[in-house]
């Protein structure tokens, strides 16, 4: 008796040759998986081209809209009101919009930023909020799973803190960095005019770092979330995988952040301007408009921004560690 072959047919046997006929070429059958795991996730388990970001970036705030849009716009209404209560607790709320804008006195502009520095600093904490559970949304998403609200609010819980204490440190490093920057500024304008140049390498020298420190430090809520790191491990680990890709990364996140200031800002803008004309009617409505616009800026960009900053992390792991086999063995189970 001959010896079977794979199919477990001999291979002298009639139906070896219809088994043959069947088989599928590992190239074919390679693009069906992907096709496949494809349907199920929101990219193509691939390097990404600036057309896979965008779509993948759309496509995943339908694949969860109850995180992506609705969480949002609960934890950007939370942030406001918290902003509002501070207002009026705190009597910056109550001025005369005349006295505003055409008085100018100090006690109304000293109320008006008072309020508006505190909707700005609930804002930034709505955003480093909500970036915990839409990276969590997303990545489940590129893997295939609709996350729910229930499970989002439970990887904040894990996660946020860290989230936080990186956000801390960005911002402190910011600071340092800045005040460094207006300090070369002052001393070349106020120097001999030799100093002048001073002065313009800074401001040239403080955009160049500020966008090399926004694509280096990309990738580090993704790390913490995705990967369960501390915020020092989690910076080390994105500033690793942005290492060598530096350009791709800049060139992806500047057109697609172009894209959707464009489009959130119109949409802003004219909540904004409706809100003013209703403002001069009611002054003491002008105390809403700056939170009102920015729980609209939060609901809209939010999702876009760090969708875009997720995908771009698994597009890293793609082209650094080969992270789509990986994937694909995910999706197909």
């Amino acid at each position: 008796m001959s010896q079977p072959d794979w199919s477990g047919v001999p291979a002298n046997s009639g139906w070896a040759n219809k088994v043959y006929a069947r088989y599928v070429p590992p190239a074919v059958l390679q693009q069906e998986v992907r096709a496949d795991a494809f349907s199920k996730g929101i990219i193509d388990p691939r390097p990404l081209s600036i057309g896979d970001l965008l779509s993948g970036t759309f496509r995943a705030v339908r694949f969860a809209p109850g995180v992506m849009m609705g969480l949002t716009l609960v934890i950007a209404l939370l942030s406001q009101l918290l902003a509002l209560a501070f207002a009026f607790g705190t009597g910056n709320a109550s001025f005369d919009l005349n006295d505003l804008l055409f008085g100018g006195t100090d006690a109304a502009w000293s109320s008006y930023m008072s309020s508006l520095g505190m909707s700005s600093l609930c804002t930034t904490l709505a955003s480093v909020v909500a970036s915990v559970y839409l990276t969590h949304a997303v990545f489940q998403g590129v893997l295939g799973r609709e996350v729910k609200p229930p499970e989002a609010l439970h990887v904040l819980r894990l996660r946020v803190w860290p989230v936080i204490v990186l956000t801390l440190l960005q911002y402190a490093v910011m600071m340092v960095a800045f005040g460094l920057w207006i300090a070369m500024i002052a001393v070349g304008v106020a120097g001999a005019s030799a100093m002048i140049g001073l002065a313009i390498l800074a401001v040239f020298g403080g955009i160049f770092v500020g966008g090399w420190l926004w694509v280096r430090l990309t990738f580090a809520v993704p790390a913490i979330v995705v990967e369960g790191l501390g915020p020092i491990q989690g910076l080390r680990r994105g500033w690793l995988l942005s290492r060598g890709i530096f350009g791709h990364v800049l060139g992806y996140r500047l057109l697609a952040s172009i894209l959707i200031g464009i489009a959130v800002g119109t949409v802003t803008q004219g909540f904004s301007v409706a809100l003013g004309l209703f403002a001069g009617v009611i002054p003491a409505a002008m105390i809403a408009v700056t939170p009102i616009a920015s729980v609209v800026s939060i609901t809209l960009s939010a999702p876009l921004h760090e969708a875009v900053s997720t995908l771009l992390y698994v597009d890293a792991r793609i082209r650094r560690e080969g992270y789509d086999i990986e994937l694909l063995e995910t999706m197909t189970g």
